[in-house]
């Protein structure tokens, strides 16, 4: 019996592959390392940065932000800045815009409140290339679960008609609900009850904070929070857990679609 031997040019495309990867690997590592210094942080967590610097205090900074952002729409309409349908159904540019205010507004309050790297503490970290790959495949599953249930994947889809809104969605969205839930609450409850609990907690917050409009919503919301958390504190990062909500938007939305 003869083994077989791969031929040269197949091992010369199996060591480009293996390149491009280390390449790309290298790239994405190097990438955040920057970004997480630029903005006062490290690309793996200290001991110190895993310390929960914030309290309930300042997450009721925060909505205090998110109450004036909504009393200023409503003022903007009363004076027909705006139209009043934006209220119920804001288009893609001022979601966008009112997304990047409350991330810009909640990373603010906790490095002005405590003058300290900021990043680092909520998790904001390089995950490992194994960590990212089961974010990448937690978020195909939990997308390819709601398009497929009983065909009202459509229905749970979040809806863009521009750039502008699958930015919103894919990036920001995520960014700031992770941020928020998984960066902030969860470590915060999690000093009180421990993580179990504070991952559901934290999920069922979620899910409420999405104003499902039925119980299909509503659970699905809470499957997404509850996997979220876990890969949060599986990982020790918030960045996982955002790219995993990410893809599944990603997904959601391109699958409505078709």
């Amino acid at each position: 019996m003869f083994q077989h031997v791969p031929s040269r040019s197949f091992q010369s495309f199996a060591i480009f592959v293996r390149c491009s990867q280390r390449t790309l690997q290298q790239t994405w590592r190097t990438w955040l390392e920057r970004l997480c210094v630029r903005f006062g942080g490290t690309a793996c967590p200290t001991k110190e940065e895993e310390r929960v610097l914030w309290s309930y205090e300042d997450l009721g900074i925060f909505f205090l932000l998110v109450a004036l952002v909504s009393l200023t729409l409503h003022a903007l309409v009363r004076l027909r800045v705006l139209p009043e349908s934006e209220l119920s159904q804001p288009d893609d540019s001022l979601q966008m815009v009112i997304v990047t205010v409350l991330i810009t507004g909640l990373f603010a309050v906790l490095k002005l409140r405590h003058r300290k790297p900021v990043l680092g503490p909520l998790g904001w970290v390089l995950p490992s290339g194994g960590q990212l790959s089961i974010s990448l495949l937690t978020g195909v599953l939990l997308a390819t679960g709601a398009l497929l249930y009983t065909h009202r994947g459509s229905a749970m889809a979040p809806l863009a008609h521009s750039m502008e809104g699958v930015v919103t969605i894919s990036l920001l969205g995520p960014m700031l609900e992770e941020t928020l839930f998984r960066g902030c609450l969860l470590p915060l409850i999690a000093r009180t009850v421990g993580n179990k609990l504070a991952i559901i907690a934290s999920a069922c917050i979620f899910a409420v904070f999405h104003a499902p409009t039925d119980i299909a919503h509503g659970v699905f919301f809470a499957i997404g929070g509850i996997v979220y958390g876990w890969i949060r504190v599986a990982s020790a990062t918030t960045t996982a857990p955002a790219f995993a909500h990410a893809f599944c938007n990603l997904i959601l939305l391109f699958g409505a679609s078709y």
